[in-house]
């Protein structure tokens, strides 16, 4: 199959019988793009007909979810940033005994003949130990490469104390001496002992059954870092957007920012660019940076997280979506959220949302952590025949070959027989 093209639909009646399927990851709603990307999947497989376990660690339960006929199990734990006991956080961030135990108990209701274990996120909460419990009964394991959490210590292959990609070997020791977290040093070497841990008792020392890759950036990063014989195969995610006439983003003022306020995903350099470009900036999302982005672009509009309709209502009003992420993002979905509703993106090109760019086409690019390169670009938008000719491509270029759900589940429903059908598939 080929590992740089999505996946050819196949029908499910290919495998001996419709797999049951259990998804994996930390939170039960959504927090951030891997979460959406399990729950949404998740939905959509179970709305299907398909039989669906969904095990995550925090609540609340997304409602789509929980209405989509999916078995959920929530375990109703926090997350390590919101656990009140910092040594209990510290401890299950290694590991998580009682998510390992619960999930094995899940899984042997089940057969490993015919179940996919699809694992999203377990770094900030389940932890490796669900994993564990996957390989030690035999059960095909694939995982979604959201980030590099398989790969690094830290999960973002980038040092946020010089604000750069990184390209060390993990767990080599110029990675151990280096202190590239974004708290300090004590903190780094923690993140080194869960990735030892990950790597010598959680499962990832031999090959996932499969990884899926997310764009052509995702899975060059991985080549030689994940364990020998590893097989990545590309299955984009969804952007579930309704398709409509594409907005007229030429009209509009506000240049737009959609995610975490953190600094691998470049909130100060675009409140920067855009107080110098005296031009209208809004921020949809939250987190640490809050402060730091009010004070550097104090006329600026902070909104929080926001549900995703408003998301699309901020997008539709926006005059260019502003990606301007450090570090080397693996997709980028607001910037085909953003295509598909006809608003250009201006793009770091250090990051994969670059790949969902033509540059000066569909949109423009800029130099990785330039804030006067992005302040330009910024300045070239004040040209309405411009901004608007871009809108138009980006939308018929989105919607010539749309990733919908559909389309990501027919994906998925492929993936799995074709691992199924493969006896040396087990993770």
């Amino acid at each position: 199959m080929n590992a740089l093209a999505p996946m050819p639909a196949r029908p499910v009646q290919a495998v001996r019988a419709a797999p049951d399927i259990v998804v994996v990851n930390d939170y039960a709603h959504i927090q951030g793009g891997g979460s959406k990307v399990a729950i949404v999947s998740a939905a959509a497989l179970a709305r299907r007909g398909h039989r669906v376990t969904f095990f995550a660690a925090v609540a609340p339960v997304d409602p789509d979810l929980a209405a989509s006929g999916a078995e959920i199990v929530c375990l109703g734990q926090p997350d390590m940033l919101g656990d009140p006991s910092a040594l209990r956080a510290a401890l299950r961030g290694l590991w998580n005994g009682e998510a390992g135990r619960r999930f094995g108990a899940v899984l042997d209701r089940l057969d490993p003949a015919c179940t996919i274990v699809h694992v999203h996120g377990w770094m900030k909460a389940l932890s490796s130990s669900v994993v564990r419990a996957a390989t030690d009964r035999g059960f095909r394991v694939i995982g979604t490469l959201h980030d590099y959490t398989a790969v690094c210590p830290n999960g973002g292959l980038f040092n946020y104390r010089s604000a750069a990609p990184c390209t060390l070997t993990p767990l080599s020791p110029r990675c151990i001496a280096t202190d590239c977290d974004a708290r300090n040093y004590g903190h780094k070497l923690w993140r080194v002992a869960r990735h030892a841990v990950q790597q010598r008792h959680g499962g990832f020392s031999r090959p996932f059954a499969r990884y899926v890759c997310l764009s052509d950036l995702n899975r060059r990063l991985h080549v030689g870092r994940l364990p020998e014989g590893a097989r990545m195969e590309m299955v984009r995610n969804p952007i579930d957007v309704p398709r409509g006439p594409p907005a007229d983003p030429a009209r509009h003022h506000t240049f737009l920012f959609v995610g975490r306020l953190a600094a691998e995903k470049g909130p100060l350099l675009f409140a920067t660019a855009a107080a110098e470009a005296g031009v209208p900036a809004a921020f949809v999302g939250d987190g640490y940076l809050a402060a730091a982005v009010r004070a550097a672009a104090p006329q600026a509009e902070l909104t929080g997280w926001q549900p995703a309709e408003a998301v699309a209502r901020r997008l539709r009003h926006a005059r260019a979506l502003v990606f301007p992420s450090l570090w080397p993002e693996t997709q980028g979905m607001a910037v085909s959220e953003a295509a598909a509703l006809g608003v250009p993106a201006i793009v770091s090109d250090g990051c994969a949302a670059r790949e969902a760019v033509e540059d000066g086409v569909t949109g423009l690019l800029f130099r990785s952590g330039d804030a006067a390169d992005l302040r330009r670009q910024i300045e070239r938008c004040r040209d309405d025949a411009l901004v608007a000719r871009m809108g138009r491509a980006a939308h018929a270029r989105f919607w010539a070959d749309p990733p919908t759900v559909d389309a990501h589940v027919r994906a998925l429903v492929a993936l799995y027989a074709q691992v199924l059908e493969d006896e040396g598939g087990h993770g």
